[in-house]
Formats: C-alpha cells, structure tokens, sequence
C-alpha cells in the first residue's frame, strides 16, 4: 500500500454521514413587544425631554419596518375656545419636535406625516406616533 492517499478520496472520518439539518417548515416571526406610543409634554413646553427621545426610540424600535413605511405624528389640540391658535400652535410644534428627531436619526422627511386631530380634553399635552403600513 501507498503512504500517500489519493487527495481526491474521502478519509474514513470524512466518509461518516452527518446527520441532516432540521429546519422549521414555519419561518420563526419575532414577535415585537408593545410599546405605549403616547408621547407626554410638560403643559407648557414643546421640547423633548431625554426621557421622550428614549421613548421616540422605544416606539420605533416596536414597529415592524420604520425604515420603509410611513411613520404618523398625531398632535391633539384641545379647542375649547380659549387661546386655541396658541393651543394649536404648541400641539404642533410637539409633533414638529418629534419629526425633526427622527429626521436627525435618518428617517426620511417624505416618510413622517404629522397630524392635527382636535381631540377631547386630555390628551392635549400628547403626541401619539404609530406606523403606518
């Protein structure tokens, strides 16, 4: 016999059958947990807090594909009559806070749609974000 082996022949090690790979039949979906996607300000205020922009990241991080759907800005404005353009003006600037966030962690400007809802007292100091698909 040779000592040298036919490079191209299989060793007795190498001849051993491998067992063969399970795959799932059903693809594995990860599911997402839920996130609240109300965003509260101070009364008074249309900045956000480093506690809002971790929540914006939270919320963003729950939807299934931010990159390529569309991202709603809901801003509630309670008109009950009193100073309602100052009102309206603060509910929106909120929602203009939260868009150019996302526009400065490279969300697309045509991608984030912001929405004035006049809404019932109580969520007039809130923004809500979802998805959009």
């Amino acid at each position: 016999e040779s000592l040298l082996q036919n490079v191209n022949e299989p060793t007795q090690a190498e001849k051993v059958e491998t067992p063969a790979l399970l795959i799932p039949t059903t693809p594995v979906i990860e599911k997402k947990e839920k996130v609240d996607n109300e965003i509260i300000f101070a009364a008074d205020s249309d900045e956000l807090s480093d506690a809002n922009k971790t929540q914006i990241d939270q919320i963003i991080g729950s939807f299934d594909n931010a990159k390529e759907n569309k991202i709603a800005i809901y801003s509630y404005n309670l008109n009950d009559g009193e100073d309602s353009f100052r009102r309206k003006r603060m509910s929106l600037n909120r929602a203009i806070a939260a868009r150019s966030y996302l526009l400065g962690q490279g969300y697309k400007n045509f991608s984030i749609k912001v929405v004035n809802l006049n809404e019932a007292d109580g969520k007039e100091h809130s923004i809500k974000i979802e998805e959009l698909k």
